[in-house]
């Protein structure tokens, strides 16, 4: 995927947009994105699989080990790791020339289907709220799959 001009990029990452951040304990709220565009980076089959993937990336060990031992299978983030979801943590990737993007998805420890996407934005006009994102794509509509 190339992308021209000044833009930032922000990769919704589910397990992480999923998560309140107020202190709640309720883990997900809906957010409703009524005037937002939905779209596909490309075509999937039923299962959601995309057939635009490039081969698989091989993941390093020592990479496999740091994701199992900070983000184990049902370890609510927002006790384990907090810092991974505060507001200091750094959400967008800011883009300023045109530039290939590559996004590995390493795995998942769930039978619920998540999904990975991104939006964009001008670098100069940060978006004030949720509702100001205009297009979604979707880069692995069923990351699982």
């Amino acid at each position: 995927m190339k992308i021209k001009n000044c833009y930032t990029l922000f990769v919704v990452v589910l397990i992480f947009a999923a998560c309140k951040k107020d202190g709640s304990d309720e883990a997900t709220r809906p957010v409703k994105f009524t005037e937002t565009t939905y779209q596909n980076l490309g075509t999937f089959d039923n299962a959601g699989h995309p057939g635009y993937l490039l081969t698989k990336d091989a993941i390093s060990p020592n990479l496999l080990s740091y994701i199992n031992t900070t983000m184990p299978e049902k370890d609510d983030l927002r006790k384990t790791h907090p810092e991974l979801l505060s507001s200091s943590a750094i959400a967008d990737i800011t883009i300023t020339q045109s530039s290939d993007v590559f996004i590995t998805f390493v795995s998942q420890g769930t039978a619920l289907a998540d999904a990975i996407a991104f939006y964009t934005y001008p670098t100069n006009q940060p978006l004030a709220t949720p509702k100001d994102i205009k297009t979604i794509t979707y880069i692995f509509p069923n990351a699982g799959a």
